[in-house]
């Protein structure tokens, strides 16, 4: 998605000014949040209801997703979200990298947006997201394999 350079301190101000600039630039983008404001209309308790397609608008975005640690997910585009991150797009831009949006109160149904906040991911988290960078790339390998 985006390059990571390290900015060192020894680079002269003006490209470590420069860099800081791109940084922020890239974490206040705005097109992802216009999108999502196209599509989802957002309540005051914290749920996302359909503007586009016609035929979904004005219904109740998401399914509830039961277990251990219940959520709602929703489906837009082929791709599969939790609402607390649309919820977060929706009004802040991106989550930037290496960050969890996390429920305050801890209750993982409740996404209204003065509910969630931002937290370095716990190492759990962290090798959570290791595992399934290394499936990926373990797959990728296997399906590389198997069509020679």
């Amino acid at each position: 998605m985006t390059k990571t350079t390290e900015v060192s301190p020894e680079r002269n101000d003006e490209s470590y000014r420069h860099r800081l600039a791109e940084i922020a630039a890239y974490l206040t983008d705005m097109s992802v949040r216009d999108l999502l404001r196209e599509v989802f209309d957002y309540t005051d308790d914290g749920i996302l209801v359909w503007l586009h397609p016609p035929k979904k608008r004005g219904k109740i975005a998401g399914c509830l997703v039961r277990g251990a640690a219940p959520y709602w997910k929703i489906c837009a585009n082929g791709r599969q979200y939790q609402r607390c991150h649309l919820v977060w797009v929706w009004h802040y831009g991106p989550v930037p990298e290496h960050m969890s949006i996390v429920h305050k109160n801890g209750d993982r149904l409740d996404d209204n947006i003065h509910n969630l906040v931002l937290r370095p991911p716990t190492n759990p988290e962290r090798r959570r997201a290791l595992q399934r960078v290394r499936m990926r790339r373990w797959r990728a390998r296997r399906r590389e394999q198997q069509a020679h």
